[in-house]
């Protein structure tokens, strides 16, 4: 997720200084290829981080943002109104940029995605930094106790 953030995120901005229409064209179209590849990889590890009873409200949050950074765009075009349309492309990749390297340090791989993978350590190191101090004495209670066993076998693809 975070390769596909910084892509798009940095051929959003290099759109901006961009020479003709092909090199325009390209930067575009991989910037809406990693943008698409985000939206569902955000919604994912979102659903996975909230409790059952908070998921819809999460999901509702993270679809108005979505919906107020469109809404947004008029906005910065017309305060840029008099300035190219290199100007909105920069104003408007800038907090992508942002976000990428918030992102980078804030956001963890799926715990669910690196157990299937084997890597149960950090799966357990991931479920112990998203815990609440309460949860996580009871995860290291539960994994102490050997009521559930982080021995599984990789899945091998067909």
């Amino acid at each position: 997720m975070h390769l596909n953030l910084q892509h798009m995120s940095l051929a959003a901005f290099s759109t901006t200084f961009s020479t003709n229409i092909w090199m325009y064209s390209a930067l575009r179209f991989f910037s809406g290829f990693g943008r698409a590849l985000i939206g569902t990889c955000i919604i994912v590890l979102l659903m996975q981080t909230v409790g059952k009873t908070c998921r819809g409200r999460v999901s509702f949050v993270a679809f108005l943002c979505f919906a107020l950074g469109f809404l947004s765009l008029p906005a910065i075009a017309y305060i840029t109104k008099d300035s190219s349309w290199r100007r909105i492309y920069l104003c408007t990749s800038l907090p992508g940029l942002i976000y990428s390297l918030f992102l980078y340090f804030f956001a963890y791989e799926s715990s669910r995605w690196l157990f299937l993978q084997g890597r149960n350590e950090e799966a357990v190191a991931v479920l112990k930094k998203l815990s609440s101090a309460t949860r996580r004495d009871y995860l290291e209670h539960i994994i102490s106790s050997g009521n559930i066993s982080l021995k599984h076998e990789k899945v091998k693809d067909d």
